[in-house]
């Protein structure tokens, strides 16, 4: 029938239209996978660029790390070699100083016992005050070129501390009557021994109790005391009239340091023991107030 043949050819036509409809959707499927293909191509080639970028980035600064590395490492080794020439310089020619600076004070010593002339023996006097200062900066130039070097070691030996400092601060006893100076030492006496290097503690209490004396003016006061608690010796020097400031405190330890065009000098004393201190693993601080300027060094005994 005529109904018949119409619903035949719209199958047909709606078969041949799902076909067609089939056919451009796999072209397009097949197009979309092969832009998705040529997308992930170029997004491999980009990551490739980029790995290649950050690798060569990490190889620069690897090299400029070890280049800086290796010029620290040369800059130390030169350091260390310009600390050696020094100590050196400075053992050698305080080695040379020391031998003829003996041979002045000991014809000094034995005219003193032979003149009788008051002018005379002011003056041997003072040349061998002078002979005998310069022999002890000597003899601090060879300890900080010691320390320098590392070649100083602490010898610890078992001792009564009390009865040792008693002995380094008596002489000074003499020196505050001839320059009117007002001295009090107060030393907590102890009855057990302790192990401690008495070279080191020597230097550090006569360098700090000698510098209090070298710039106290007259009728002022010094003091000096010690104390042990806790296998710790504590050592205070303090000296009135002083006119540091403040800010000069920490400048105190520069070797040679002038905190005036016209005065003097710290030499190289207060350096030294600041040296001496570490070397023991202690510590000093300083302060001053109204015109006091104190020291205080703590030692460990332990």
């Amino acid at each position: 029938s005529k109904d018949s043949i119409e619903i035949i050819i719209a199958q047909k036509s709606n078969i041949t239209n799902l076909n067609e409809l089939e056919a451009k959707y796999q072209t397009e499927k097949k197009e979309q996978q092969i832009k998705l293909l040529s997308t992930q191509n170029e997004l491999a080639q980009k990551q490739k660029y980029i790995y290649i970028s950050l690798l060569g980035l990490l190889a620069l600064i690897g090299g400029s790390l070890f280049y800086g590395y290796r010029n620290k490492i040369k800059t130390a080794q030169k350091l260390n070699e310009l600390n050696e020439l020094k100590s050196r310089f400075f053992a050698n020619i305080s080695h040379e100083f020391r031998t003829p600076l003996t041979l002045i004070k000991s014809p000094v010593q034995s005219l003193q016992s032979k003149l009788s002339n008051d002018d005379q023996l002011k003056e041997l006097q003072l040349i061998d005050t002078n002979s005998t200062r310069m022999l002890q900066l000597v003899d601090q130039l060879l300890e900080l070129s010691k320390i320098d070097s590392g070649n100083l070691k602490l010898i610890l030996k078992d001792g009564n501390i009390s009865s040792f400092l008693t002995s380094i601060i008596e002489p000074f006893q003499f020196q505050s009557k001839e320059k009117g100076i007002q001295f009090t030492a107060n030393i907590q006496k102890t009855t057990e021994n302790s192990a401690f290097d008495k070279d080191v503690i020597e230097k550090i209490v006569t360098n700090l109790v000698s510098n209090a004396f070298k710039y106290s003016p007259q009728n002022e006061q010094i003091t000096f005391s010690s104390s042990v608690e806790n296998s710790n010796l504590k050592l205070v020097v303090s000296n009135t009239g002083s006119d540091i400031k403040k800010e000069d405190l920490p400048k105190l330890f520069e070797r040679f340091y002038q905190n005036k065009e016209n005065q003097q000098g710290v030499g190289i004393g207060l350096a030294l023991v600041k040296e001496l201190v570490e070397l023991y693993k202690g510590s000093i601080t300083t302060s001053v107030e109204n015109s006091e300027l104190s020291f205080v060094v703590n030692l460990p005994l332990a």
